[in-house]
């Protein structure tokens, strides 16, 4: 029988972290997973909670903000299960979860990862569980009303995953969770360590792929995702800039600079399209801002060169330092 190591990653996710802790004991007690907490240098109290109720849990406390994969990296190399799952703090376990997913890593062919169907606090489906691989032209096109329109387009790939019940083959999974070998984490060298956070996801099922693995979608399995739990305090212009700098260093990384460049030019012509169409609908119903507006905004200005992820978190820890002073 394979050993299961939980590798969970905190940052200012303390409540979110004890809920998931609490539905882990609730749903694959049987499985007597080792489970490893790192904090990722938020000294949240995330310490003194495990070490008062989660005394079982192996925990490890970085001294500064490493980022997300660089943290999961500390977690992978200090578990020591067959098979390694790692969970975002803000997911919640639904019965049988971890055992179908483990199922299913053991069972399907030649499997490096799998993961689960993601769902909403409503129950909805979490579309971003599975994404295919970004390119410079499946982002500037990725909209809501598009995916609506054409579900079945290759430059999503999602559609097989979410209409059918049996386990599919995919090319990216969410890295909210993801269930592998840690002899297949091992092999790829873990996260790379060139991002901050997002994308990562991305390039670790990459390299899972170039391993020539195969990443399979568990929709038997299924597991609350309640989104931005670690990251809320981050949003606006740093949680866009930072997303879209990471999908730059993705196309940098695995396609070479010219798409990145050519990343950055369209993602630029994008902004620029929903900026003006949303300006007009604004103009029309005599309204000056929204939410929309401001991110493409954003994304506008950071194509152009105006934002780099380094200048909104310099931003964003002068805020929250202010904020803890006063």
């Amino acid at each position: 029988m394979h050993t299961l190591s939980i590798v969970i990653v905190n940052w200012n996710s303390k409540d979110h972290l004890d809920h998931c802790l609490l539905s882990i004991a609730a749903t694959a007690s049987e499985l007597n997973p080792e489970i490893i907490v790192v904090d990722g240098g938020s000294f949240d109290g995330c310490a003194e909670l495990l070490a008062e109720k989660h005394t079982h849990v192996r925990f490890i406390q970085s001294k500064e903000n490493i980022g997300f994969g660089r943290s999961n990296n500390l977690g992978i190399n200090a578990a020591t299960g067959d098979i390694v799952a790692l969970l975002n703090p803000d997911t919640e376990l639904k019965p049988d979860a971890l055992q179908g997913l483990i199922k299913a890593l053991e069972r399907l062919p030649n499997t490096g990862a799998v993961g689960p169907r993601l769902l909403n606090s409503n129950g909805t489906l979490q579309a971003s569980c599975v994404q295919a691989f970004p390119t410079p032209l499946n982002q500037a096109l990725d909209s809501y009303f598009l995916r609506k329109a054409f579900p079945r387009s290759g430059l999503w790939k999602t559609y097989d995953a979410f209409h059918q019940n049996n386990p599919s083959k995919v090319e990216v999974l969410s890295g909210a969770c993801i269930v592998a070998w840690r002899e297949t984490l091992n092999s790829i060298g873990g996260f790379t360590e060139d991002y901050f956070m997002y994308a990562e996801d991305m390039d670790l099922c990459k390299k899972i792929h170039e391993l020539n693995q195969v990443i399979y979608h568990v929709p038997e399995s299924e597991i609350i995702h309640l989104g931005g739990g670690s990251s809320s305090t981050q949003f606006n212009n740093f949680a866009v800039v930072m997303n879209l700098e990471s999908l730059e260093i993705y196309m940098r990384l695995r396609h070479g600079q010219k798409k990145a460049l050519l990343f950055r030019f369209l993602m630029g012509v994008s902004a620029a399209v929903r900026f003006g169409l949303i300006k007009l609908v604004l103009l029309l119903k005599r309204s000056r801002s929204s939410p929309s507006l401001l991110r493409w905004q954003a994304q506008l200005s950071w194509a152009r060169g105006k934002e780099t992820w380094t200048s909104q978190y310099q931003f964003q820890t002068t805020q929250i330092h202010q904020q803890t002073v006063v």
